[in-house]
């Protein structure tokens, strides 16, 4: 069973720091250059998992296409760990900040906006549980995101590498992502 949507977990991982606030004149500008496994943490992926992800094209053309095939329910026991880094003098340098807990809480009370526009364009509910099965999605614009989409705390404008590991209700690894984006202000 193969169906044009997107499940939470991989959006998840690619959002998972995006909320930003800005004066009242300013909105922020944060561009996803990368979407990848995470360097520093390798995961044995749970046998019939797959998760690929990739982001293509440039400025407002900019698109997150998903293939992903889970082989269980995704509810709310699935958690959670998602670490910062930001560029610092020429390194990665870990910032004090940590988010964890369950995916399918936190999307809606993170990324509420967000979801409801990617789960409209892919005709996937928005609420838990996510039935296991295959599901993809092709061509969802990510240069439109706002800080209306999200509800993170705060990231000032800077170069980030955020990454996000999924685990079970017995703490195993299920994957584990990392996406690099760039956030900046824009004057209106």
């Amino acid at each position: 069973m193969h169906k044009q949507i997107m499940v939470k977990i991989p959006l998840f991982i690619l959002l998972v720091c995006f909320h930003l606030s800005f004066e009242d004149d300013e909105s922020p500008i944060i561009d996803i250059s990368t979407l990848a496994d995470c360097e520093d943490q390798k995961v044995p992926l749970p046998e019939g998992f797959t998760c690929e992800t990739e982001i293509s094209g440039e400025g407002e053309s900019k698109v997150l296409n998903a293939q992903v095939a889970i082989p269980f329910d995704v509810d709310n026991t699935i958690k959670y760990k998602a670490t910062i880094k930001k560029w610092i003098d020429e390194k990665w340098q870990p910032l004090q900040f940590f988010l964890s807990g369950s995916v399918c809480e936190h999307v809606h009370k993170y990324l509420p906006g967000l979801w409801e526009k990617l789960s409209k364009f892919a005709g996937v509910p928005q609420d838990c549980p996510i039935k296991a099965g295959s599901y993809s999605v092709k061509g969802f614009t990510i240069q439109n995101l706002g800080s209306s989409d999200v509800k993170l705390p705060v990231l000032v404008p800077g170069k980030y590498l955020v990454s996000v590991l999924v685990i079970d209700k017995t703490d195993t690894p299920i994957t584990c992502k990392q996406s690099e984006l760039t956030i900046s202000k824009k004057h209106k």
